[in-house]
């Protein structure tokens, strides 16, 4: 990865169950890349136990609503309830006594906790190995746990020096870009690098905060599915492409098979770019759409038809994706 580059999302191989989602599947195909020789062993991901590996359905059902700590949080009763929030990244060196490289990571991502980058900001926790050996209750240890939601460190168990995991929020479990952010703190890029990695390369500046204002919206956002289609992230897609006023299909292609989206009326009129028509496809639908997706339908006629400006329906359609306030 040239830092600073975008990010390819091309999936390696499948989710090997229903309980791992696609971006999960990348994210640990890139970690394998990112260091040679490491390994994605069986449990890695999902596991029926207590905690993040497993699902805050299963969590609830064994414990009790909410009961489990990895499934109290707002960040964590948003999104898909029948998913695995965690992946292990197995270091057979570390098994050895050679911590070295588990140590490199864990020391990156402890530099990130302490500058609050925001990169970290839809992780729960990160649990590994560190080179030098930081205080947590009293104890001098290189064996450490990260809370990045509520900023404490503590001692994990001893499996955790010879393996990294990490814990997603519930409602990002599904994001590719969350997956990026984390990423690329591994890979040692700087926070620039990372967000010259979110921008189109014609972009210009205004544009370019524009689009990661949207961005944030569209990942903190519970979409509307209907009928199987994800209509909400459909239409949060077309946002992007006529407030920032892109005459290409790549990005927007893209984005839309990450979401794997089935809209096939959608996306054959993407594909010849005509305004007139997406709008007109899309009308088609909006008496099937939520309330929101309805005002979101309107923010983006009334900018098609130049009623509003780009920075009047940015500020807009961010009010509308916004969360709910908890």
């Amino acid at each position: 990865m040239a830092k600073g580059t975008r990010p390819d999302f091309t999936l390696l191989r499948a989710p090997e169950n229903g309980y791992v989602t696609r971006a999960q599947r990348w994210f640990i195909d890139q970690l394998l890349d990112l260091e040679p020789g490491t390994e994605d062993v069986d449990g890695g991901g999902y596991a029926h136990k207590p905690g993040y590996h497993d699902t805050v359905a299963h969590n609830d059902a064994r414990s009790g609503r909410a009961r489990d700590y990895s499934a109290r949080d707002p960040e964590d009763r948003r999104g898909p309830l029948n998913r695995t929030r965690a992946r292990d990244w197995t270091f057979r060196d570390a098994q050895a006594g050679n911590f070295r490289d588990l140590a490199k990571y864990g020391d990156r991502l402890l530099a990130a906790y302490r500058r609050n980058d925001p990169r970290l900001g839809g992780w729960r926790e990160y649990l590994g190995r560190v080179s030098v050996a930081v205080t947590v209750s009293g104890v001098a240890t290189r064996r450490v746990g990260i809370d990045f939601r509520h900023r404490y460190l503590r001692i994990p168990d001893s499996s955790h020096d010879w393996h990294g995991h990490f814990s997603e929020d519930t409602e990002q479990v599904e994001s590719f870009w969350n997956k990026w952010a984390m990423l690329t703190i591994l890979a040692n890029w700087s926070t620039e690098q990372w967000r010259q990695s979110l921008e189109e390369d014609d972009m210009t500046p205004a544009q370019a905060k524009q689009l990661a204002d949207l961005h944030s919206a569209l990942f903190t956002a519970q979409p509307a599915v209907l009928d199987g289609k994800n209509l909400h992230i459909g239409l949060t897609d077309l946002v992007y492409a006529f407030v920032l006023g892109k005459t290409e299909n790549t990005w927007l292609a893209r984005k839309l098979a990450e979401q794997r989206l089935r809209d096939e009326a959608i996306l054959t009129a993407i594909e010849g770019l005509d305004t007139e028509a997406i709008l007109a496809r899309i009308d088609q639908r909006a008496s099937e759409a939520s309330t929101r997706d309805q005002i979101l339908l309107s923010l983006l006629e009334q900018h098609a038809a130049g009623a509003i400006d780009a920075t009047q329906a940015v500020q807009q359609i961010s009010e509308l994706l916004a969360p709910p306030q908890q």
